[in-house]
């Protein structure tokens, strides 16, 4: 049995109480199967309904009892809905989303890792087939940048009023990020070997991985040639890993004109946060979008996931891999061992037959969120199959023409894993959701 490790389960506003219902359920059937030594605690707080009670986000102490955890997994905070309702309890987005901030300041959360991928059955929107070979990770920089809410209004509500928004930059914080970047990629290389795929870069003109910097330097030169600079030294350091640099704004248009030239991305707080929506949807939609602020350095302080827009009406695969996501990283000692990828399972009898039934709203179809959790809960764990994650942590294997996959992990463990999947053959499914379990923590490299 894994030694006991806590999540604090956040709910928050709108559609994370859904969310995280469906989350919940789905790990407590895994950990029958396979006992994962998790527990959590269901939190009223950070919430809408909170503030409405309280007059706050959430407790004084809010920032105290969240380090008892070893991870939080929140559902979502903003406009809790409906819309339609013009007299519901709503706050301004300045205070139903500050304490996501505070947990990334408070607890030194300063890198959000968003991987993108397209899973099968869910909607491809780029016409290009190569669009479903989309493979990236983007790396946001979570603690300064043009986030650290310096400022202020002068003369409010008058002809003569002037806002402030300071934007602070420093070395220490983009030379960790950086590094953090290029230590990404080198595990994406080594996990999915050096001629699995080639990216185009400015010195080597291929390489089997790649880094891809964004800035807005030619608007923006002090911060830009300063990323530029500590960028560049700290790729010397890795010469197997391709370089690339994109202003924003031409990432923002190549990231749907091409993203299956992009491998690993890194980018300043509102640059990030802006080019890994857009990310999501190559995913299929942000409900299929895992997202989770750590501290790479350190597993001191929980991991923390990065919540819904409230009033959305989303798949709950995202709430379960994120959950997985962030367990990874909370801790010395890991959550009992858990590394999860999932793939969001599509029925047989939708492929190529328009029919999008099965479907969240968030993924063109109706609101029938129920239906996907009710698949996702194991009807089964009743395959199992045993691979090595020694070469490859997004493992593959074929077992009667099915395909299974992992596909969150992109660290090597030198240990045996166990791949779970997920069928809801009672649902007519025909591809598995998979985790993949380690035996044990393995070692942040």
């Amino acid at each position: 049995m894994a030694e006991p490790r806590r999540i604090a389960l956040m709910p928050g506003d709108g559609i994370g109480q859904e969310v995280m219902a469906a989350a919940a359920e789905v790990l407590q059937a895994l950990d029958k199967q396979t006992p994962l030594g998790l527990t959590w605690d269901w939190l009223e707080w950070p919430s809408t309904d909170w503030h409405r009670r309280h007059g706050e986000m959430m407790p004084a102490d809010a920032m105290t009892q969240v380090q008892a955890y070893d991870a939080l997994l929140m559902g979502a905070l903003g406009d809790p809905g409906p819309l339609s309702d013009a007299s519901r309890y709503c706050l301004p987005d300045s205070v139903s989303l500050s304490p996501l901030l505070q947990f990334r300041k408070g607890l030194g959360l300063w890198a959000c890792e968003r991987p993108a991928r397209l899973l099968p059955g869910a909607p491809q929107y780029l016409a290009d087939e190569r669009a479903a070979e989309v493979d990236m990770l983007v790396i946001r920089e979570n603690s300064e940048g043009e986030y650290v809410n310096q400022g202020g209004r002068l003369h409010r509500g008058t002809a003569d009023e002037v806002a402030t928004q300071l934007e602070v930059f420093t070395r220490r914080a983009t030379e960790r990020l950086i590094r953090h970047a290029f230590v990404r990629a080198r595990e994406r290389l080594e996990a999915r070997g050096a001629d699995a795929r080639h990216f185009h870069c400015a010195d080597k003109g291929r390489a089997g991985a790649q880094v891809c910097l964004i800035t807005k330097r030619n608007a923006q030169p002090y911060w830009g040639d300063m990323y530029t600079e500590v960028f560049a030294e700290i790729a010397a350091e890795f010469p197997e890993i391709g370089v690339h640099h994109e202003l924003v704004d031409a990432a923002c248009m190549k990231f749907v004109q091409c993203p299956w030239t992009f491998d690993v991305v890194v980018a300043s707080n509102l640059h990030g946060d802006i080019l890994t929506d857009l990310a999501a949807v190559l995913s299929g939609g942000l409900g299929l979008a895992p997202s989770c602020n750590i501290n790479p350095d350190s597993r001191a302080m929980p991991a923390c996931s990065n919540p819904h827009m409230a009033a959305r009406r989303i798949s709950p695969a995202r709430g379960l891999q994120t959950c997985c996501h962030a367990a990874h990283h909370s801790s010395d000692a890991g959550l009992g061992g858990l590394r999860t990828g999932c793939r969001t399972p599509a029925p047989s009898g939708c492929q190529g037959s328009g029919d999008h039934s099965w479907r969240t709203a968030d993924l063109s179809g109706c609101d029938c969120w129920r239906d996907c959790r009710a698949a996702l809960i194991p009807l089964a764990c009743q395959d199992t199959l045993c691979v090595s994650l020694a070469d490859q942590t997004r493992a593959s294997a074929r077992r009667k023409d099915r395909r299974w996959l992992c596909t969150i992990c992109h660290r090597c463990s030198s240990r045996p894993a166990r791949s779970v999947s997920i069928t809801a053959k009672a649902a007519g499914w025909s591809i598995p959701t998979v985790g993949a379990i380690w035996t044990s923590p393995p070692a942040l490299v």
